[in-house]
């Protein structure tokens, strides 16, 4: 289109949709398509699909639609993908052969404070309640029996109002250096941020035990040193909780 608004030339854009062979994961901002390195941004658009035929056609069947890496449901088995990139590999559009799912709910964690439980009776039997910190608020989780032998992080599984607690060892005491919107560093490690991480920052009293975590930004103050204990899959922050000294 020339400056008076007139078209002049006009592009193929078929010419730019390719295919390879591909696998995703979740949260991931690299993944290799016919065996080359292409980036996955926020901004990618994710076509999921299943066909089937029905009276010699081709039908299109559990369909739908995620949008960047943070998102992206995991695809483990080598697929055959169409999609559109550009000159530096990153990816604008892909299509993907595989059934649409929901995006799935992350791993809930808690944070244990109180490591000796109140105990009461449900329909005879002893039921044991545990103080803790758990998707930004203070609350008590019900157990069917005394598992927690120590303050700190837990998996926290839920099944008919009652918590099964898996403890969790984090990566601890860590100097932060850097901090960007989608990730930071922390003892020379770098970890993202995802969608679903957790970050939250606490209260200690002063003997250095947490009485209170609310959730926050990370954020390098000056004249302070930000630490963090983090708890991550690979090199992706899950949960994160952080201090200033």
């Amino acid at each position: 289109m020339n400056a008076n608004g007139v078209i002049t030339s006009v592009e193929d854009k078929d010419a730019a949709i390719k295919e390879g062979t591909a696998t995703l994961e979740k949260g991931k901002t690299i993944t290799k398509i016919g065996g080359i390195d292409h980036y996955i941004r926020s901004s990618t658009v994710f076509f999921f699909y299943e066909t089937e035929t029905v009276d010699d056609a081709t039908v299109v069947k559990n369909y739908g639609v995620t949008v960047g890496y943070r998102d992206v449901q995991t695809v483990s088995e080598s697929k055959t993908v169409s999609y559109v990139a550009d000159d530096n590999q990153a990816l604008a559009v892909v299509a993907v052969p595989v059934g649409h799912t929901a995006a799935s709910s992350d791993e809930v964690y808690a944070y244990v404070y109180d490591k000796t439980p109140t105990q009461t009776l449900e329909n005879g039997a002893i039921v044991y309640n545990y103080n803790v910190f758990m998707n930004g608020e203070a609350t008590t989780v019900k157990m069917k029996t005394e598992a927690v032998d120590k303050v700190g992080v837990y998996k926290a599984v839920e099944t008919s109002g009652f918590y099964a607690l898996e403890a969790v060892t984090p990566v601890a005491d860590k100097t932060v250096s850097i901090v960007e919107s989608t990730y930071f560093v922390a003892g020379g490690k770098l970890y993202n941020i995802l969608s679903g991480t957790e970050i939250y920052a606490a209260t200690k009293n002063l003997d250095g035990a947490i009485i209170k975590l609310e959730a926050a930004d990370l954020e390098l103050v000056f004249g302070k040193t930000l630490k963090v204990d983090v708890v991550a899959k690979d090199d992706n922050a899950q949960y994160v909780i952080f201090w200033y000294e």
